[in-house]
This record gives C-alpha cells, sequence and structure tokens, in this order.
C-alpha cells in the first residue's frame, strides 16, 4: 500500500501539473489533504477493538500520510536553481532523517510511561495522526510554489542589481 500510494501519488500529481493545475494544488493542496486523512485515519486506533481493525487503519493512515513525500523534490526542482537543487535536497534529506532518530525515542517514552504498552502504542499513534493533522494543515498554509517563485525571482533580481 505505502508503494502505491508513494509512486501513484507521485504520477497523478505530476500528471495534474502537465494538466494545467496550478502547483498550489496539485503539490500543495492534494498532498497536504492526504496528509491530513492520513492523521484522521490514525486518531481513533486506540478505541478499535479488534486487532485486525487496528492494523488496517494503522497501515492505511501511514501510507495515505507518506504521499507527501514525493512532493518534496518536485517543489525544489519548481523553486530552486538547478546548480543548487543537489545541496537543497541533501540538506532538506538530513532534516527529515532525523526523524528516524527522534520517533523511536519519543515513541519509547510515550510506550514507558503509559499504563500497558498496548495503550502506549494508541497513545503514541494518535500523537502520530495528530502530527499528521497539523503538519497536513501548516502546509496546506504555507506551501504556494507560484507565488515563492515570484518572491525568489524579485529576490534574485535584487541580489544581482547588487553585485
Amino acid at each position: 500500500m505505502l508503494f502505491r500510494s508513494v509512486l501513484g501519488g507521485g504520477a497523478l500529481l505530476q500528471h495534474l501539473k502537465k494538466a494545467g493545475i496550478s502547483s498550489r494544488v496539485s503539490r500543495g493542496v492534494l498532498p497536504c489533504a492526504a496528509l491530513v486523512f492520513g492523521g484522521v485515519i490514525l486518531l481513533p486506533l486506540g478505541y478499535l477493538t479488534t486487532p485486525s481493525m487496528k492494523i488496517a487503519f494503522l497501515v492505511a493512515g501511514t501510507a495515505i500520510g507518506s504521499a507527501i513525500y514525493v512532493t518534496i523534490p518536485m517543489i525544489v526542482g519548481e523553486l530552486t536553481p538547478s546548480s543548487q537543487r543537489a545541496a537543497v535536497l541533501a540538506i532538506i534529506t538530513a532534516i527529515n532523517s532525523t526523524a528516524g532518530v527522534i520517533a523511536p525515542l519519543v515513541m519509547g517514552a510515550v510506550i514507558q510511561d503509559a499504563a500497558s504498552p498496548l495503550s502506549g502504542y494508541d497513545r503514541g499513534y494518535a500523537m502520530l495522526g495528530a502530527f499528521l493533522v497539523i503538519g497536513g494543515f501548516i502546509g496546506l498554509v504555507l506551501i504556494r510554489p507560484e507565488a515563492d517563485a515570484l518572491r525568489l525571482e524579485k529576490w534574485r533580481i535584487v541580489v544581482r542589481e547588487r553585485v
């Protein structure tokens, strides 16, 4: 499911952009809406009673939310001069990779402080869902590739005039 979400999401977003849909919608609104939807799926995880339902919600919520990862290189490619793209992508990858260090520490602390491991996992995944929802709404507000491109171009012109 994760594989389809990431590859299918990337193909869909690229198709929408080629079809004339704005970057704001194709690379901002849709991926952030998927992030919010994935987070909403994770929020009730602790209230589900059967293990199969918990697994289904966990897989669906995390897979749908992961579609956001394919938009990062697309937006970087749209906004960053080609001479700086590799560096910007490396910096973003480094920042994103810190989640692999921080997430286990946070989840371990949540599980350890809970009354039982099961309630700790339920609370941890609810926190993940909340972070996804919050992050999705922040992205909906802040991701505006066309406006950012215009602002960056004005800044480049000012810098060129000073040099």
